[in-house]
């Protein structure tokens, strides 16, 4: 089994979470756990962690959990495509999953799915 590398945390007066690891946080802090048991299972500063947490967490309130998606995930929307003949049918597209992407696509009320 190989060993994962240890997380790069920010040293003092700097941003402390990776931007990578936020979403992590984010959507079990929302969930309910407590910030001690996230710290335990990252390995990080509690102290900070909290600090962290506690700048971050009226907006995430405000905002809800980021929606997850695995890596090689998809955003599947449908956009119509005129054929030759004049028919228009609605064409799967795929994009790569990003959160930024699936909001702007909630915001505005328009189908989607996710999909491997």
């Amino acid at each position: 089994m190989k060993s994962q590398p240890p997380i790069a945390f920010g040293p003092p007066g700097t941003r402390y979470l990776p931007r990578t690891l936020e979403p992590f946080v984010r959507n079990r802090v929302l969930a309910g756990v407590s910030v001690a048991q996230i710290a335990k299972l990252l390995k990080a500063d509690e102290k900070r962690l909290i600090a962290f947490v506690h700048r971050r967490i009226d907006v995430w309130r405000k905002e809800g959990p980021v929606p997850m998606a695995g890596e090689d995930a998809k955003i599947i929307v449908y956009r119509p495509h005129v054929t030759k003949g004049g028919a228009v049918l609605m064409r799967p597209l795929s994009l790569p999953f990003n959160t930024m992407h699936a909001r702007a696509l909630q915001a505005r009320g328009e189908p989607f799915r996710t999909g491997v």
